[in-house]
């Protein structure tokens, strides 16, 4: 009989998570807005980014445009036209795939392949995919610009996050924000205390941020007594980015 009574159990847990991850699946869904006939996502897929900084912008193709020297104005293409049209009716997809990454159930997989040894063929992360959901959405804030102000509220919680800190930063950086609270969140970053899993650094994420601030102007300025605190610090990186 209990043979029979475990393999019950099991089916119903099987059951019990195929149910809960529909109902994931179904709760963080996001509408693909639709321009001439064809989705906004399939629009971006003519963006393709090589890298992003701070002192040259995107480097490679954006948006169907030439490379640019700086954070101007995007050549006028098929994926620029679409976001523009469809406008704030975006922001939820693009929200997404700025924070397109592990799913809670990746994250426990994960755990559990590092601390029980399960096969890591469980383990389906595709880094490049990622990659460019990420960046294709920074290409599309950069294209909207201040006009993604009202989503900057969703990403201000993002820079609290080791994960999408950077990116965080970035977007904040394109969309340019007016509310001064807004821009005086980029200092969040400093509660961080460990790298991502791509590598990137408590120190490389804040020297990033006082960067993005000093791009603001005065508008940063009560962030002043911030940047004179890490002027002092003993981490070169950070250093010299509160120093510029």
């Amino acid at each position: 009989i209990f043979p029979h009574i475990m393999k019950a159990r099991w089916r119903m847990a099987g059951v019990v998570v195929v149910f809960l991850l529909g109902l994931a699946f179904w709760a963080q869904r996001e509408t693909d807005p639709i321009y001439e006939g064809k989705p906004l996502s399939k629009h971006l897929e003519s963006c393709h980014v090589a890298g992003i900084g701070f002192g040259g912008g995107f480097r490679g193709t954006l948006l169907e445009g030439p490379p640019e020297p700086g954070l101007g104005t995007v050549e006028v293409g098929p994926a620029r036209q679409a976001i523009l049209k469809v406008g704030t009716n975006a922001f939820p997809m693009l929200l997404r795939m700025l924070t397109w990454g592990e799913t809670p159930v990746d994250q426990w997989l994960r755990l559990m392949v590092e601390k029980h040894g399960l096969p890591r063929k469980l383990l389906q992360t595709n880094w490049v995919a990622q990659w460019e959901n990420q960046t294709r959405a920074l290409a599309a804030f950069h294209t909207l610009g201040s006009n993604a102000a009202p989503v900057a509220s969703r990403i201000v919680p993002l820079l609290s996050n080791p994960e999408t800190a950077l990116r965080a930063i970035i977007a904040l950086t394109l969309i340019r924000p007016e509310r001064e609270d807004h821009i005086l969140s980029l200092t969040n970053v400093a509660s961080i205390r460990k790298a991502s899993r791509t590598g990137a650094t408590p120190d490389l994420m804040l020297s990033s941020a006082l960067l993005a601030l000093g791009m603001f102007g005065p508008k940063a300025s009560a962030d002043i007594p911030f940047l004179i605190g890490n002027l002092s610090t003993t981490n070169d990186r950070v250093q010299a980015a509160a120093a510029v």
